[in-house]
């Protein structure tokens, strides 16, 4: 017995200690979102584009967020899913700059800060709803640690990169426009896509979490929420009704040309319509639950039921217009018991089942002219990417690909049938996979999808409970109807990789949690919700750290599918000239190295052939240039006037490595401004280099690389 109480006491001295440790951990962790959150957030201070009134706005939610976070968060939630809408018809000059994610920033950035100093949470615990969201965001924050290392590798030496890296931050992370997902094209600003992708999710737990938080402060704060957002749903509505509307007045003969813009699609708050449509299923439900909770403004809940029925048919999505039928069916047949159990006269439940009948017949009618042809495609469309999404899956079952690869490897992995539907782009088509859930998988793996799926379960499970005894108010049941539709509509599409449907969702999201808590605590109604709690933060503990150890196998992993030929370090731009190199004149290419240039070449390569010239703008100038293989000197070359010259290097065949690294290291560099009259240059220069040949085991001849 004795013996049995020590192991105990140690064993609670090590869970102390353990959450001791984690404690201190998840406030460090906390500080440094807060910091990276903050240098975002200020990254569209420095656009050029970017109107004083805007920044002033910024400012003035990150300062009220420290004093009024309740009220800071109502005005984040009402301008973040609308950031499309304000720069198309208040600044069209700062597109696309993501003004949403500039507000949402903002608040969490402050909202972090206002919180280091509150005393340590509890340890995070299987039960507790705060444990799947970390573990979701430590998943998706890995995956992105693990292709931002990857990154590195494509772009530039590591010194350099990270300071592009935090250049691109804090000046340009919220302005900037990517402009090629594939890392190798340029050593700009190609392949940060997945930073992007990432945060949207980080934003969007965040705000789950925050959104939680606040209503256990404020008993008031999600029915106010709840109120902003369908409001905002109402401005998208009456705006793209106000598009459609300008389209038809402008033309000649309205008669003729209703029925032909009756059949287009029509949106404001996304140019993706299917996309726009799930963020009006979303929020219909919970301007329904309005309708019937708010009496005393109801016929202006009633109104905004309308006009977001509206848009939604407007948006012409057809996936999400069958949703809408089919939820209204299940409604109608929800409410049966309630009618009669409030005995409701006969004819207002005539009214409404005719007001049904009639919705009903005007989606089904908007479905068929929406359809056509089209529909079957579609469906064919969607089979096959979901034949490339099991690929990927089985390619990397457990971490997937990395977030935000999906576009990048779907030519990769799809059919030829696939690649022929996909006509948009003619040299790489690419596309997502029209289904949120195939995605995660593919990107996240079976680990990050089941994260996912944890946490939607966990904050929605007592609230079906709640629904299913019928003892679920009616704002709370339209915000779960309206979770479940958007997460429906998810299968035919994939709406959540937008900013304004995704943060909407995320706070829908947390709307449910909070209204459950609420109705659960007034009520006095006991929810169980598992047990274990002793063990369970051990647990937690565990799978955070081996999500965080597993950083370097995957980057190893990942980094052994990388075609090294394709990288080089420390060149400027190609550059075009008239010369006479390999014996053919005429325009040739070359470029500048600055102090230190590298080169890699398949294991094949047995020789190679590098054409360098030197500018010599003093008489007393002369440059020497060091050539390695491997990290082995192998070549020095002095060069002391303006002739072309040849580095010919034998490559050694006792390398295991798959590639071969050849460094050119050269010295002294100088910058044009300071040596040439009337010049701009900046640049740090060393030599020009031209276009390198290599000799292989297996070819014929010296070939161009």
């Amino acid at each position: 017995m004795a013996s049995e109480l020590s192991q105990f006491g140690r064993w609670s001295e090590f869970q102390r200690s353990l959450d001791s440790g984690f404690s201190h951990l998840g406030a460090l962790g906390r500080f440094a979102l807060a910091i990276i959150s903050i240098l975002a957030a200020q990254s569209i201070l420095w656009g050029p584009d970017v109107p004083l009134v805007l920044k002033l706005g910024l400012i003035a939610v990150a300062g009220l967020t420290f004093v009024r976070p309740a009220e800071s968060f109502l005005i984040v939630a009402g301008i973040a899913p609308l950031g499309r809408i304000l720069s198309i018809y208040f600044w069209p000059e700062m597109f696309p700059a993501r003004i949403g994610e500039a507000f949402v920033l903002a608040f969490l950035a402050a909202w972090q800060f206002r919180n280091l100093h509150l005393t340590k949470q509890s340890p995070l615990v299987l039960t507790d709803l705060r444990t799947p969201g970390w573990l979701f965001g430590v998943t998706v924050g890995v995956s992105a640690v693990v292709h931002l290392s990857i990154l590195q590798i494509w772009k530039d030496y590591p010194w350099p990169f990270i300071k592009q890296f935090f250049g691109m931050l804090t000046t340009q992370y919220l302005t900037l426009s990517i402009p090629d997902l594939r890392p190798w094209i340029d050593d700009g600003l190609s392949g940060y896509g997945f930073i992007i992708a990432a945060a949207l999710i980080l934003e969007g737990i965040a705000l789950f979490l925050a959104i939680i938080a606040l209503s256990k402060q404020q008993p008031q704060f999600p029915r106010r929420l709840a109120i902003v957002i369908v409001g905002g749903a109402v401005v998208a509505s009456v705006l793209s009704l106000i598009n459609f509307s300008t389209a038809a007045i402008s033309t000649a003969n309205i008669r003729e040309t209703l029925p032909e813009l009756l059949n287009q699609r029509w949106s404001v708050i996304l140019n993706k319509v299917n996309s726009s449509g799930s963020y009006f299923i979303l929020l219909l439900p919970i301007a329904i639950g309005l309708a019937v909770t708010e009496s005393s403004r109801r016929v202006v809940w009633i109104g905004a039921c309308i006009l977001i029925g509206v848009g939604l048919w407007l948006s012409g999505a057809r996936a999400v217009m069958l949703t809408g039928l089919v939820l209204l069916i299940i409604t109608e047949l929800w409410l049966a018991p309630i009618r009669t159990r409030f005995r409701i006269a006969p004819w207002t439940q005539a009214i409404a089942l005719l007001l049904c009948l009639g919705i009903a017949t005007i989606f089904v009618y908007r479905l068929q002219t929406s359809a056509g042809y089209a529909m079957t495609s579609s469906v064919r469309f969607r089979l096959l990417f979901a034949e490339t999404s099991a690929q990927m899956v089985s390619s990397q079952p457990w971490f997937g690909l990395g977030i935000g690869q999906y576009l990048l490897a779907s030519t990769r992995f799809s059919s030829p049938e696939l690649l022929n539907l996909l006509h948009r782009d003619e040299i790489a088509p690419r596309e997502n996979p029209h289904n949120n859930f195939l995605l995660i998988i593919s990107e996240l793996g079976v680990i990050g999808l089941g994260m996912f799926l944890w946490l939607l379960v966990k904050s929605q499970r007592a609230t079906w409970l709640l629904i299913r005894h019928r003892r679920g108010p009616p704002l709370l049941t339209g915000a779960f109807i309206g979770v479940l539709a958007c997460l429906v509509t998810c299968i035919a599409g994939h709406p959540l990789i937008y900013e304004a449907i995704a943060f909407t969702f995320w706070m829908t999201l947390g709307l449910v949690v909070s209204l459950q808590k609420q109705e659960t605590e007034s009520g006095g109604i006991a929810i169980a919700d598992g047990n274990g709690q002793s063990k369970s933060s051990l647990l937690t503990t565990l799978a955070i750290t081996l999500l965080i150890v597993s950083v370097p196998v995957r980057a190893q992993q990942e980094q052994e599918r990388i075609d090294f030929s394709r990288i080089t370090y420390g060149f400027h731009d190609w550059e075009t000239q008239l010369f006479n190199i390999h014996e053919v004149e005429g325009d040739y290419r070359l470029r500048w190295t600055s102090e230190r240039a590298t080169l890699h070449f398949r294991q094949a390569v047995r020789a190679v052939r590098i054409p360098v010239r030197a500018l010599i703008v003093r008489p007393d100038w002369s440059f020497r240039i060091t050539t390695k293989i491997d990290g082995s000197i192998v070549d020095r070359l002095i060069l002391d006037n303006n002739d072309w010259n040849f580095i010919v290097v034998q490559v050694p065949n006792t390398s295991r490595s798959k590639y071969t690294r050849l460094d050119l290291e050269v010295e002294p560099v100088w910058i044009p401004k300071m040596e040439i009259p009337e010049s701009d240059d900046e640049r740090k220069l060393g030599v020009q280099v031209g276009e390198v040949e290599v000799f292989e085991a297996r070819g014929h001849g010296w070939l161009l690389r």
